[in-house]
């Protein structure tokens, strides 16, 4: 089954008593019904055959290919080639196989034709749109009865090569074919779909009046009115009432049907010769059958169109014009329209805050009076229509419409939030006193602190010097490593006091970090020897000179290379420095346990550690590399995780600095 029939929502409908539709029963079904009707089609068609030139009135077959492919699908172009050799091999007397070959070939392709150029035209066959029903007119007129006349013509060559006669022949045969198009395509097309009005005893009795309306004025026209000139050339002049009415009342229905019965009753008029086709010579009943269907559907047909485009914009009008009042009373913000006459239109929100006039302002003024003539926003008190007051957040827009201009004012009533943000101005106010208090504190603390660790490292040193056995040293060195590690602590959280209190005020100044790095190297080296470890400074011969204060920079250095020394249990640690670009790089490497992927975004916060368990080897509160980011951000440095040489074994930290463009000024800082 094509997939036009599957995307086809009529289809739904008229396929349902012939079962499964991709099955060739269904196939099979489907194409016999269209070959009976073929022929039955033809049958009644030579009934208006004028025998003595062999043309008919009207060819009913050429009416029903396109929209029977149109409809069910293209697949089924055998059908039409079927019926047509059937036809031919039913009713006609003498058989060319060639001849019925030729004409079968046409009928199929123009149905073909007709219907691939609708499909790529994106058509759409309700015929609700006039270039719908324009493209179906023109196909169904010009390009598929060109195709059907020339295929017939070419069995017409073969049995009689006169060319005036050939010509003469074409003309009728496309007149009929055109004619059976115009009655029957639009008819089948709309008739395929359920009508949209209700088949009410009423709307029946209204139809068949309609019928019957069109039945008689036709007749009336084409009999009665046989030595009028204008009605007998123009019917549809006559017909237009009832076109209309048709129209208004039943749509594209009622429009073809009506131009059914009236083709009809004109077709048997001019077959029969009633009336004004008494005495007309055959071609041009033909002409006068063509023009009056061509007539009636282009008239019809474009006026259901029409009205149903006109509607279609309406109730899309409407449908904006809904959601947009929708959207304008159902906001919660008051928005209040003032028109250029001066006249206040609030929403609902505005309705119960202020009542139907514009807001006052606390203190008399009007609400307008607050804005520039441009508009704008402003934060105003507003008196509310029972004597409250609000905070709001009231904007003013001016609008140009085609009327005159227009004032829009939307107030937000923030009131609460106001209140909100007062209250945690103040909550924030309390939380930054409390932690000035507190860094005040642990900053006068930092003596008072320092001083009796200072001098318990001292009297352990000086026990541990003066013991008179091994214990008794033993006992006085782990008192002073306890109170090494507390004065580490207590150095960290005072430092990390200080920089959160704002109290570090770092001097920028041309620095030679190799001396640094020595410096922090030798002091390094007892910790490092205590556990077995190696640490060696790789530095250049030449000044490696950055912007920075050299103790901040110490402090620093002193925590990185610590946590280096803490966390290394064998192998070494590496301080390296060089410049890169405009940047000291200074690098220190450890080939310790190293840091899992998973905590190295988060390495340098504030009380985190590699390995947070109770039970880990190496103690620390998680300070060192968290006071070395924040000493880095007061120095303009950056300072990052990098990659070990050996993937999974040891860390890489690396600092960079701003370097110095005049090395030499570092140098002989450094010297003096």
């Amino acid at each position: 089954m094509p997939n036009e029939i599957l995307q086809n929502p009529i289809q739904e409908r008229n396929l349902r008593f012939l079962g499964e539709r991709n099955g060739w029963r269904w196939r099979i079904s489907v194409g016999l019904l269209f070959i009976l009707a073929y022929v039955v089609a033809a049958r009644v068609s030579y009934a208006t055959v004028d025998w003595v030139h062999r043309d008919n009135i009207v060819w009913l077959p050429a009416g029903l290919c396109t929209p029977f492919l149109t409809i069910w699908g293209r697949a089924l172009w055998p059908a039409v080639f079927l019926g047509s050799v059937i036809e031919k091999l039913l009713f006609q007397s003498e058989i060319n196989v060639t001849g019925v070959l030729i004409n079968a070939s046409g009928n199929a392709i123009e149905a073909l034709f007709s219907t691939s150029i609708l499909r790529w035209l994106r058509f759409d066959f309700r015929l609700n749109r006039l270039r719908d029903v324009l493209i179906t007119l023109g196909i169904v007129c010009v390009g598929s009865g060109v195709i059907s006349v020339s295929f017939g013509m070419v069995r017409r060559v073969l049995s009689e090569p006169d060319l005036q006669s050939v010509l003469r022949a074409a003309t009728t045969w496309w007149l009929g074919n055109s004619s059976a198009a115009l009655l029957l395509t639009p008819f089948l097309l709309t008739w395929s779909q359920r009508p949209a009005t209700r088949r009410s005893t009423r709307t029946l009795v209204e139809a068949a009046a309609v019928g019957v309306a069109g039945v008689g004025i036709a007749l009336f026209s084409v009999v009665w009115a046989a030595n009028s000139t204008p009605l007998r050339e123009h019917v549809v002049v006559l017909l237009l009432p009832v076109l209309i009415v048709s129209v208004i009342k039943f749509g594209r229905h009622g429009a073809t049907g009506v131009m059914l019965l009236v083709g009809i009753t004109t077709v048997v008029a001019a077959t029969d010769g009633w009336g004004a086709f008494r005495g007309m010579p055959f071609p041009s009943r033909l002409w006068f059958v063509w023009l009056l269907l061509l007539e009636g559907m282009l008239t019809s047909l474009c006026l259901a169109a029409v009205l149903v485009e006109r509607d279609n914009a309406l109730k899309s009008l409407s449908r904006s014009e809904d959601r947009f009042r929708k959207l304008f009373e159902d906001t919660s913000d008051a928005v209040i329209i003032v028109d250029f006459a001066g006249r206040s239109h609030p929403n609902r929100s505005a309705g119960r805050l202020f009542g139907d006039d514009l807001p006052f302002v606390e203190g008399g003024d009007s609400v307008l009076l607050e804005f520039p003539p441009e508009g704008g926003r402003r934060d105003c008190s507003l008196l509310t229509v029972d004597g409250g007051v609000i905070q709001a957040d009231v904007t003013l827009n001016r609008i140009r419409t085609e009327e005159g201009p227009l004032l829009q004012l939307v107030i937000r009533d923030v009131s609460e939030r106001r209140k909100a943000e007062a209250a945690l101005l103040h909550a924030k106010q309390e939380a930054e006193a409390v932690a000035r208090a507190k860094d005040e504190l642990l900053s006068v603390a930092s003596h008072e602190l320092r001083t009796p660790l200072s001098g318990i490292i001292g009297l352990s040193e000086l026990s541990e010097a003066q013991a008179e056995s091994v214990e008794s040293a033993a006992t006085a060195r782990l008192i002073g490593a306890a109170g090494q590690r507390m004065l580490g602590l207590v150095n960290n959280i005072l430092l990390l006091a200080e920089i959160e209190a704002g109290n570090l005020r770092p001097s920028s100044q041309p620095v030679d970090v190799r001396d640094i790095l020595a410096s922090i190297a030798r002091k390094s080296k007892s910790a490092a020897d205590a556990k077995r470890l190696g640490i060696s400074v790789q530095l250049p011969a030449t000044p490696v000179a950055a912007i920075s204060d050299p103790e901040l920079l110490s402090a620093l250095l002193e925590r990185v290379v610590g946590n280096a020394v803490k966390f290394t249990d064998h192998g070494s640690v590496t301080l390296e420095a060089h410049t890169e670009e405009h940047s000291v790089v200074i690098t220190v490497a450890d080939t310790g346990c190293g840091i899992p992927a998973e905590i190295r975004g988060r390495l340098f916060r504030t009380f985190v550690q590699g390995d947070m368990s109770r039970g880990r080897r190496h103690e620390g509160a998680g300070l060192g590399l968290a006071v070395a980011a924040r000493l880095a951000r007061l120095l303009a440095a950056h300072i990052e995780l990098g990659d070990p040489a050996i993937p999974g074994t040891g860390t890489v930290v690396r600092i960079l600095l701003p370097a110095c463009d005049n090395p030499d000024l570092a140098v002989r800082r450094a010297t003096l």
